[in-house]
């Protein structure tokens, strides 16, 4: 299990950002109020290029998704995301993939 390199609060959530992961920032924080300036309350979103799972995280809990989940080419963000998704008890699911690579994308919750 990686440690955590840096804690990322946004709204109330904590993310734990681990060594070699994106860590958010305010562009990050940018593209979350746009998004949750959209009605989403029931629909569904990909994150594509996850990492820690923060937009994919916040906004499943936040705009009250029906599903959201996440995909990264770096294993060691889906474990981040995961562990996030975990932590804030969130329906949020990820999987390794890339754009890509159509198909490629495999949940494990």
């Amino acid at each position: 299990m990686n440690e955590s390199l840096s804690v990322y609060s946004y709204e109330g959530l904590n993310f734990d950002v681990h060594q070699g992961v994106f860590s958010p920032n305010k562009t990050t924080e940018l593209l979350l109020e746009a998004v949750l300036k959209c009605s989403l309350e029931g629909k569904s979103a990909l994150d594509l290029g996850c990492g820690c799972g923060i937009v994919g995280i916040t906004v499943t809990k936040l705009a009250r998704l029906v599903r959201g989940c996440g995909s990264d080419i770096s294993s060691a963000a889906i474990e981040n995301a995961k562990a996030n998704a975990k932590s804030l008890e969130s329906k949020w699911t990820s999987g390794k993939g890339a754009f890509s690579s159509p198909g490629a994308v495999k949940s494990s919750t």
